[in-house]
């Protein structure tokens, strides 16, 4: 099944919200109050004020609540429903095209989609340096019953990433996009975004007794890495890499659950 994607970026919020608001004759704080009308909770200025500068981007639960109060559609912030997602999911979303959200669901539930964060990138190569990238990039929109039954899990608990790099080829390729549930913890064998140092990484890994972990590349060009737990480190975490025997911090993101293989 293919899943085609539409991003939420804060430049598209930025000139939207401007436009709408200017237009309804909205200050950031009348804009405030619409908001508090709706959830109860009354939103800062300067977060308004971030949202219209394009520098954050509304989190799933408030993004669908500030559209309806700018009377704003998921196609004025750059959001389409296309036919080639209506053929994969068989739902009927080509009538989500210019509709109005309600704000009263947490997920985009009358829409049949779900807008899922999208964090900074992991690497599936040698490593991705993170640190000068925000945490969240923007909003990917997918179908929400399709992402329900794929991945079993909640879709408002769900993130997804870019996979940067070719360690994981031929079965992920670079640049694509795979979905995973945060997690501090390694459970069974399988595909964990996880950060040593302050590289994010992307790639299989296999848990031992004693807590060794393995690292466990597809592409044959790349070689596994057994990472040991360093018992009297001064900091938590810590593990010495067989292969280089250099020792860093590993930290575990998240486990995916759902990503598109290479046909």
């Amino acid at each position: 099944m293919k899943i085609s994607r539409d991003a939420i970026k804060g430049d598209a919020i930025s000139r939207a919200f401007t436009e709408a608001m200017t237009r309804k004759g909205y200050t950031q704080e009348q804009l405030a109050g619409k908001i508090e009308e709706r959830t109860g909770r009354r939103p800062a200025q300067s977060t308004i004020s971030n949202w219209t500068r394009g520098t954050k981007i509304p989190s799933t639960q408030m993004l669908p609540v500030v559209l309806e109060a700018l009377d704003l559609s998921w196609a004025d912030i750059g959001v389409t429903v296309s036919a080639e997602r209506k053929a994969a999911t068989g739902a009927p979303l080509e009538a989500a095209r210019g509709a109005r959200p309600t704000g009263k669901e947490p997920v985009l539930s009358e829409l049949d989609v779900v807008a899922i964060p999208r964090m900074a990138r992991a690497s599936a190569g040698s490593g991705y340096n993170n640190s000068d990238h925000p945490e969240v990039e923007g909003y990917d929109i997918y179908p929400l019953e399709e992402i329900r039954r794929l991945t079993h899990i909640n879709p408002k608990d769900l993130r997804a990433i870019t996979v940067v790099g070719d360690s994981m080829e031929p079965e992920i390729l670079a640049n694509s996009t795979v979905i995973y549930v945060p997690t501090h913890e390694i459970g069974d064998h399988g595909l964990y975004v996880f950060a040593i140092d302050d590289t994010l990484l992307i790639k299989k890994i296999q848990r031992y007794t004693a807590g060794a972990l393995e690292i466990i590349p597809i592409n044959q060009t790349y070689s596994r890495e057994m990472l040991i737990p360093v018992r009297d480190a001064d900091e938590p975490n810590m593990y010495r890499s067989e292969k280089t025997g250099l020792v860093a911090q590993f930290r575990v993101v998240g486990r995916v659950v759902f990503y598109m293989k290479a046909a």
